[in-house]
């Protein structure tokens, strides 16, 4: 039997190997049309996972991105406290020296006061801090 132009033959797989089914031209469009509705469906996954991919291959570089500035930053304000805390440790040796250096002379001018009280003719003495 031959096809013809509304009618196609479709052989069956054994155990129906001698059996043929007669449809009509359009079901066989139809599932050739299935066919490549599959193939197109299958490509169309495919650009959508590749799609997929470069969207999380760009977010985990925008995210190593982030996490870089964010170690700059963190690296650069502890910077400013050590340099914060520096200058705070040099502000209270200073005060440290000014307040010694004056408890110095105070120490020094009482000692002379009292020597003057007690030894009024020995003026001469010096006293070292």
């Amino acid at each position: 039997m031959n096809p013809t132009k509304h009618i196609v033959m479709l052989k069956l797989k054994p155990p129906y190997n001698n059996i043929y089914i007669i449809r009509p031209r359009c079901f066989v469009s139809t599932c050739f049309t299935l066919g490549c509705l599959q193939k197109e469906l299958r490509e169309e996954d495919r650009r959508y996972r590749e799609n997929l991919r470069q969207i999380y291959e760009e977010e985990r570089r925008r995210e190593a991105e982030l996490e870089g500035l964010i170690q700059m930053e963190v690296e650069r304000m502890w910077q400013k406290r050590l340099a914060q805390w520096k200058l705070e440790r040099e502000a209270r040796k200073k005060l440290m020296q000014d307040v010694l250096a004056i408890r110095a002379q105070q120490v020094q001018e009482r000692c002379e006061w009292q020597c003057a009280c007690t030894y009024p003719c020995s003026s001469k003495f010096t006293f070292l801090a």
